[in-house]
Protein backbone atom coordinates (compact mmCIF):
# COMPACT_ATOMS: atom_id res chain seq x y z
CA UNK A 1 0.00 0.00 0.00
CA UNK A 2 1.49 3.29 -1.04
CA UNK A 3 -0.41 5.97 0.86
CA UNK A 4 -3.51 6.07 3.03
CA UNK A 5 -4.84 2.75 1.71
CA UNK A 6 -4.27 3.72 -1.92
CA UNK A 7 -2.01 1.62 -4.13
CA UNK A 8 -0.60 3.40 -7.18
CA UNK A 9 0.09 1.46 -10.34
CA UNK A 10 1.73 2.57 -13.60
CA UNK A 11 1.51 0.27 -16.63
CA UNK A 12 2.95 0.69 -20.09
CA UNK A 13 0.37 -0.18 -22.76
CA UNK A 14 1.82 0.03 -26.24
CA UNK A 15 3.46 3.45 -26.38
CA UNK A 16 1.20 5.02 -23.72
CA UNK A 17 1.33 5.02 -19.94
CA UNK A 18 -1.71 4.01 -17.93
CA UNK A 19 -1.81 5.28 -14.35
CA UNK A 20 -4.21 3.87 -11.78
CA UNK A 21 -4.98 4.26 -8.10
CA UNK A 22 -6.59 1.34 -6.28
CA UNK A 23 -8.46 2.20 -3.09
CA UNK A 24 -7.72 -1.00 -1.15
CA UNK A 25 -10.66 -0.76 1.25
CA UNK A 26 -13.33 -0.33 -1.43
CA UNK A 27 -11.76 -1.88 -4.53
CA UNK A 28 -12.46 1.28 -6.51
CA UNK A 29 -9.93 1.88 -9.29
CA UNK A 30 -9.37 5.31 -10.79
CA UNK A 31 -7.59 5.16 -14.15
CA UNK A 32 -5.89 7.80 -16.31
CA UNK A 33 -5.06 6.54 -19.79
CA UNK A 34 -4.06 9.06 -22.40
CA UNK A 35 -6.45 12.02 -22.17
CA UNK A 36 -9.26 9.90 -20.67
CA UNK A 37 -10.19 9.05 -17.09
CA UNK A 38 -12.12 5.99 -15.96
CA UNK A 39 -13.50 4.59 -12.74
CA UNK A 40 -13.92 0.88 -12.15
CA UNK A 41 -13.88 -1.95 -9.66
CA UNK A 42 -11.22 -4.54 -8.69
CA UNK A 43 -12.28 -7.52 -6.57
CA UNK A 44 -8.85 -9.11 -6.27
CA UNK A 45 -9.14 -11.16 -9.46
CA UNK A 46 -11.51 -9.39 -11.84
CA UNK A 47 -11.20 -5.84 -13.13
CA UNK A 48 -14.28 -4.03 -14.40
CA UNK A 49 -13.64 -0.64 -15.98
CA UNK A 50 -16.36 0.39 -18.43
CA UNK A 51 -14.95 2.00 -21.58
CA UNK A 52 -11.35 0.89 -21.02
CA UNK A 53 -10.03 -1.12 -23.99
CA UNK A 54 -9.23 -4.82 -23.59
CA UNK A 55 -5.44 -4.46 -23.96
CA UNK A 56 -5.28 -1.78 -21.25
CA UNK A 57 -7.68 -3.68 -18.98
CA UNK A 58 -5.64 -6.89 -19.29
CA UNK A 59 -2.34 -5.10 -18.57
CA UNK A 60 -3.80 -3.28 -15.56
CA UNK A 61 -5.39 -6.45 -14.14
CA UNK A 62 -2.02 -8.25 -14.36
CA UNK A 63 -0.29 -5.38 -12.57
CA UNK A 64 -2.94 -5.26 -9.83
CA UNK A 65 -2.75 -9.03 -9.32
CA UNK A 66 1.05 -8.99 -8.96
CA UNK A 67 2.26 -8.95 -5.36
CA UNK A 68 3.85 -5.77 -4.10
CA UNK A 69 7.64 -6.08 -3.91
CA UNK A 70 9.01 -6.04 -0.37
CA UNK A 71 9.98 -2.64 1.02
CA UNK A 72 13.63 -1.60 1.22
CA UNK A 73 13.61 -2.01 4.99
CA UNK A 74 12.09 -5.52 4.72
CA UNK A 75 14.80 -6.57 2.23
CA UNK A 76 17.55 -5.12 4.45
CA UNK A 77 16.10 -6.88 7.50
CA UNK A 78 16.04 -10.18 5.59
CA UNK A 79 19.69 -9.79 4.51
CA UNK A 80 20.78 -8.95 8.08
CA UNK A 81 18.83 -11.94 9.42
CA UNK A 82 20.65 -14.24 6.96
CA UNK A 83 24.04 -12.83 7.99
CA UNK A 84 23.31 -13.18 11.71
CA UNK A 85 21.79 -16.67 11.50
CA UNK A 86 24.17 -18.28 9.02
CA UNK A 87 27.24 -16.06 8.58
CA UNK A 88 29.20 -17.73 11.36
CA UNK A 89 28.91 -21.27 10.01
CA UNK A 90 32.28 -22.73 9.00
CA UNK A 91 33.03 -23.53 5.38
CA UNK A 92 33.57 -21.31 2.37
CA UNK A 93 30.75 -23.04 0.48
CA UNK A 94 28.30 -22.11 3.27
CA UNK A 95 29.57 -18.51 3.40
CA UNK A 96 29.14 -18.29 -0.40
CA UNK A 97 25.52 -19.40 0.10
CA UNK A 98 24.98 -16.68 2.72
CA UNK A 99 26.39 -14.03 0.39
CA UNK A 100 24.26 -15.28 -2.49
CA UNK A 101 21.10 -15.27 -0.35
CA UNK A 102 21.86 -11.78 0.93
CA UNK A 103 22.33 -10.50 -2.63
CA UNK A 104 19.03 -12.14 -3.63
CA UNK A 105 17.24 -10.47 -0.72
CA UNK A 106 18.72 -7.04 -1.42
CA UNK A 107 18.58 -7.14 -5.23
CA UNK A 108 15.08 -8.50 -5.70
CA UNK A 109 14.24 -8.54 -9.41
CA UNK A 110 17.72 -7.19 -10.26
CA UNK A 111 19.48 -10.35 -8.95
CA UNK A 112 20.25 -11.86 -12.40
CA UNK A 113 21.50 -8.51 -13.70
CA UNK A 114 23.79 -8.06 -10.69
CA UNK A 115 25.21 -11.59 -10.97
CA UNK A 116 25.82 -11.09 -14.71
CA UNK A 117 27.67 -7.83 -13.98
CA UNK A 118 29.72 -9.52 -11.22
CA UNK A 119 30.77 -12.27 -13.63
CA UNK A 120 31.85 -9.83 -16.35
CA UNK A 121 35.37 -8.52 -16.07
CA UNK A 122 37.74 -6.17 -17.78
CA UNK A 123 38.56 -8.79 -20.41
CA UNK A 124 34.96 -9.54 -21.36
CA UNK A 125 31.92 -11.58 -20.48
CA UNK A 126 31.99 -14.44 -17.99
CA UNK A 127 35.50 -13.69 -16.75
CA UNK A 128 34.48 -14.52 -13.17
CA UNK A 129 32.22 -17.16 -11.65
CA UNK A 130 29.34 -16.64 -9.25
CA UNK A 131 29.19 -19.27 -6.52
CA UNK A 132 25.69 -19.88 -5.13
CA UNK A 133 27.27 -22.00 -2.40
CA UNK A 134 25.63 -24.77 -0.40
CA UNK A 135 22.96 -24.17 2.21
CA UNK A 136 24.08 -25.04 5.75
Amino acid sequence: MDRDGIRGCDVEVGDEMLCADLHEATGVVQVSYGPRHYTGQWDGSTLRVPGLDEQARTALAAALAAPDPPSDSARIDQAIDLAVRFGGIDGGHHKAWVIDQMVRALAGERYAEIVRAACDGEDGLDEHEWDEGIAP
